[in-house]
């Protein structure tokens, strides 16, 4: 296992391996992530770890000389991950997800030598996708122009996670001239590009979220697919793309979740004390203290079970897909996204009902759970996931393929 960024493992071959190799770069970002969190302090070392750790490639198919794990796989590796620092873990998720979009929407010419590169320890992605001042989340403002054998890309990009990671961004905007919606691949050293590094959220401080900017940078034709190759994983209707993005949000969720818990149960053994009325010596023996961990447990374990389903059934559609199985697995999928979304927030908040007033001391760093984990369960409304599972179970109607759906 690598411990720096010029050592770098070989793709990881089986989910096993690449557990082990999650617990054990967790074992040694455990102890400094409290800190990070209150400095804001991007975790460049870590992910240098992670780039060269052979995890980078869980997302390059086995043909292509990567890992070739499953969805539900990634998503187990990255709750791990988010299990100890969900700033690495989002930042994680971004290369994830956008590695499985390469797959899917760029030329081939271009997909081989981004494997090629990401299997190396070479490439680590960032997006540069949504903005703010649009009508809604999911328009673009920023202008792809053609320009000769290329295009001129133009705007301004917020919430980029990963971006001080990464190597390239995958970037979307609008052509003015055909109002088609585009995508395009830009390595970060592009002349007219700007990271600048204005992320200010309570929570997921770590992770770069902030603004990039575009002025006139040039991007090879090369470099910009054919639209109909990117919009397609968002209008077939037996794509999981969204199912694959949703299971990896609900991951971190459900990472933070387990994080907080284990915390609070190790603040309750060593540092809690009992309420004098409860007539014991121990927090650890407080009728109501273990009431509430009690379940708090019982929640996030039954949480948990119910995302490992959707992790199966996830892999079992992807396999031989369907429109019929795309839509199971994605009801499948908002039902984890909507209970890790409630009881990871009930165990982050419950967390200092039991611990007692002195944990929310600032030097514990306690209160990150419930930033972070109310920071990320915004980036798409809950509701609509409760929504979308009371349309499928009173009108059996699955949803429609949309960019988070």
């Amino acid at each position: 296992m690598p411990k720096n960024a010029s050592a770098i493992a070989a793709p990881v071959k089986g989910i096993d391996a690449a557990l082990a190799i999650a617990d054990e770069l967790a074992d040694r970002w455990r102890l400094g992530a409290a800190e990070r969190d209150r400095t804001r302090a991007f975790p460049h070392a870590e992910i240098a770890e992670l780039k060269s750790s052979g995890l980078q490639a869980l997302g390059v198919p086995e043909s292509e000389g990567g890992s070739g794990v499953t969805f539900g796989e990634r998503c187990r590796v990255l709750r791990r991950i988010a299990g100890v620092d969900p700033s690495i873990g989002q930042i994680f998720l971004v290369h994830l997800y956008w590695t499985e979009v390469m797959n899917k929407a760029a030329p081939q010419e271009l997909r081989s030598e981004f494997n090629r590169r990401i299997t190396r320890g070479e490439l680590w992605l960032g997006n540069a996708a949504s903005e703010l001042g649009t009508r809604t989340s999911v328009e673009s403002s920023l202008t792809m122009s053609k320009d000769g054998a290329g295009w001129l890309l133009n705007g301004k990009k917020f919430y980029c996670t990963a971006s001080l990671a990464a190597d390239e961004l995958i970037v979307t905007g609008s052509d003015p001239a055909t109002q088609e919606h585009r995508l395009a691949f830009v390595p970060v050293n592009t002349p007219g590009l700007s990271i600048i590094d204005d992320w200010s959220g309570m929570g997921q401080r770590g992770t770069s979220s902030g603004s990039v900017e575009f002025v006139n940078v040039h991007v090879p034709a090369a470099r910009v697919p054919d639209p109909d190759s990117f919009m397609g994983l968002f209008e077939s209707q037996a794509s999981m793309i969204t199912v694959f993005a949703q299971s990896l949000l609900a991951s971190i969720h459900v990472g933070i979740a387990t994080n907080a818990l284990s915390d609070t149960i190790d603040y309750v053994r060593s540092r809690a004390r009992p309420w004098f009325q409860s007539g014991v010596d121990r927090a650890s023996d407080d009728p109501y203290t273990l009431r509430h961990i009690g379940r708090m447990q019982a929640r996030l374990d039954a949480t948990e079970a119910l995302q490992d389903r959707a992790y199966n059934l996830m892999d079992d559609v992807a396999s031989a897909p369907s429109e019929d199985g795309r839509g199971e697995a994605m009801v499948a999928a908002a039902k984890v996204k909507l209970m890790s979304t409630e009881v990871g927030l009930e165990i982050c908040e419950h967390l200092f009902q039991v611990s007692g007033a002195s944990a929310t001391v600032a030097k514990h760093g306690l209160d990150r759970h419930w930033r972070n984990l109310r920071t990320l369960s915004l980036h798409d409304p809950v509701d609509y996931k409760a929504k979308l599972i009371g349309d499928h179970a009173v009108n059996r109607r699955y949803p429609r393929v949309s960019y988070y759906t």
